[in-house]
């Protein structure tokens, strides 16, 4: 009797996986796959492992699913129209299987590029998922909006029935015009960091003076703080160069970050590298949207 909520559990035990760091060849779900399947091709290289991910969380759970097992979105996505799965996309729910279009064609069911399962439904803001063979070879959740949400597809659970995805609670993040431990808590959770205190620590006495001003809970110091590292280490795999990864919030770290805001969110933030209200408001906004996480 599977549950949405026991796969989920499967996937979400998945995620930090990489291939890169796999200590064999291919991936864990392409082995798998290969075993399945008799063809030993799929277990030795590197393909694209999105389907296969999938299809071994739903093995692990015994539930079946349109399409699956599989190693092509195709074959997803063909199925599930043959059974009469596919529900409106705004209707996802948790455990839902979703599919990706990224050129944004999402009407067009010619062709589908990647599939994932949705977690959470977040109303106008789009879904949150759990996805394989994302971020350069990972596992990891990841928010869509509905412009690339091209199906939505309802296995036929043989336990309880898909319920409605879990709403997203709306974060407490205090006065967003003033980053605040509130604030700071959240990103160092979206960041993964080990301590989660409200605290940027070890920043230099200058910066908070003048180019922290709307931060009011860093710690002046010269040791660096782990989330500032973490952060910057973010920003910069996601092309936005912070100007040296030191754990100290400076102007390359500032302007780095109104970049990435206003690449994400939009905004039309002064990219001057100070850390004033605005950049502190469109802060919050990615922080809602979960995006530091992954």
């Amino acid at each position: 009797m599977s549950t949405p909520a026991q796969l989920l559990a499967v996937e979400r035990g998945q995620i930090g996986y990489s291939r890169w760091t796999d200590p064999q060849p291919g991936t864990i779900y392409g082995r798998w796959y290969a075993k399945k399947t008799g063809n030993p091709w799929f277990g030795t290289n590197g393909v694209a492992f999105c389907a296969m991910g999938q299809s071994w969380s739903f093995d692990q759970v015994r539930q079946a699913a349109p399409g699956l097992p599989t190693a092509g979105c195709g074959t997803i996505r063909e199925a599930a129209r043959r059974a009469r799965r596919v529900v409106n996309r705004r209707d996802a729910r948790q455990g839902d299987i979703v599919l990706f279009r990224w050129d944004g064609k999402i009407d067009d069911m010619s062709y589908s590029d990647h599939v994932g399962v949705v977690d959470i439904n977040l109303g106008a803001k789009g879904i949150q998922t759990v996805e394989f063979n994302t971020n350069n070879g990972s596992v990891a959740p990841r928010t869509r909006s509905w412009s690339v949400v091209q199906m939505v597809i309802r296995p036929e659970w043989t336990g309880a029935s898909g319920t409605p995805a879990a709403t997203a609670a709306k974060l407490d993040l205090g006065d967003l015009n003033w980053t605040g431990q509130l604030m700071v808590k959240e990103w160092q959770k979206q960041l993964g960091c080990k301590y989660v205190d409200g605290i940027i620590s070890g920043q230099r006495s200058y910066n908070c003076k003048t180019i922290l001003w709307a931060i009011t809970v860093t710690a002046r110091g010269n040791s660096g703080s782990p989330m500032v590292t973490a952060l910057q280490k973010f920003i910069k795999a996601r092309g936005f160069d912070p100007n040296g990864i030191d754990g100290h919030f400076g102007q390359g770290t500032t302007k780095a970050l109104q970049r990435f805001l206003n690449a994400k969110l939009g905004t039309k933030l002064d990219v001057d590298g100070i850390y004033g209200n605005a950049t502190s408001r469109a802060l919050g906004a990615a922080l809602e949207k979960g995006l530091f996480r992954g």
